[in-house]
Order: C-alpha cells, then sequence, then structure tokens
C-alpha cells in the first residue's frame, strides 16, 4: 500500500516508471508533456527518430515533423487515442526523412505517451499476413480439389 502511494507522488512528480507502452523491437515510446515537449523516452527513441539523444530531450514533438504534419502531430497529442494511428514524415533537416506511424495515450496526469514505429515495417507485416493468406487459400483449394477427385474415383 505504501509502495503503491509512493509511485504514484512520483508518477504525478514526473518521476515515476516508465511509459506504460513498451515499444517492442523497432518501436519506441516518447512522453510527451503538456507544453508539447518530450520529456522522456525509451532507448530506441533516438535510432528510429534518428536524433541524438541530447537533441531529441526536451524538444518540441511537432518540430520532429514536416511542416505539413506538424498540425497533424499537435491535433493527435491533444485528441489521443480519439486520434487513432497516424502516419507523419520526419523532418528531412534531422536526417534523412522518414515516414513513422504514431498512436497516442492520453496518461491520468495528462501527458501524452506516443507509440512510435516505422511505417515501412507495418507495411511489409500487411504484406507478409496477406502472403500467409493467400498461400493458405490456395492449400485449402488443393485439398479440396484432392477430396473431390477421392470423391469421384470411389464412386465411379
Amino acid at each position: 500500500m505504501i509502495k503503491r502511494a509512493i509511485l504514484g507522488l512520483l508518477e504525478r512528480a514526473g518521476l515515476g516508471p516508465a511509459p506504460r507502452w513498451s515499444g517492442a523491437a523497432g518501436a519506441c515510446v516518447l512522453v510527451v508533456d503538456h507544453d508539447g515537449r518530450i520529456g522522456r523516452f525509451s532507448p530506441g527513441a533516438p535510432s528510429i527518430l534518428g536524433l541524438a539523444p541530447v537533441r531529441l530531450h526536451y524538444r518540441r514533438f511537432a518540430d520532429l515533423f514536416v511542416l505539413a504534419d506538424r498540425n497533424a502531430a499537435a491535433r493527435s497529442i491533444s485528441l489521443g487515442a480519439a486520434a487513432g494511428r497516424v502516419v507523419l514524415t520526419t523532418d528531412p533537416s534531422l536526417g534523412a526523412p522518414r515516414r513513422l506511424d504514431i498512436a497516442v495515450n492520453t496518461r491520468p496526469d495528462g501527458r501524452a505517451e506516443v507509440l512510435v514505429m516505422p511505417a515501412a515495417s507495418e507495411q511489409a507485416q500487411i504484406a507478409s499476413l496477406r502472403a500467409e493468406a493467400e498461400e493458405a487459400k490456395r492449400e485449402a483449394k488443393e485439398t479440396a480439389d484432392l477430396l473431390a477427385d477421392l470423391s469421384h474415383e470411389m464412386r465411379t
């Protein structure tokens, strides 16, 4: 009980546990403060965003993206989970432009947790799943054809 109370106090002060989303390989989590600045981030964030940790800390979240996507980035932070998943392009002045898929979750203290993953990896997963589904359909059709042939042979 005391440990839970202490963790609650630490979290409200911004010193509590790491983000609730852990971010798997190829993904990262950013905690965005009320003023739109990145307060904390998971270890994978610098490599995914292409920035050194020093350049990432306290940077405005929307400034990571091209000018055309900055409003969408700020809007997704303000809407939280209601914004759904948004695909944004990083600013080329920060390095090679990357297409990133983001999803936002609002924490009880009002800060936003942003799950960031490269959009290409998700597209590759979707393509892989579609290929597996097509393979399964083809195998099912071959099995059905074989059973139909056997059934016909047994009747004649």
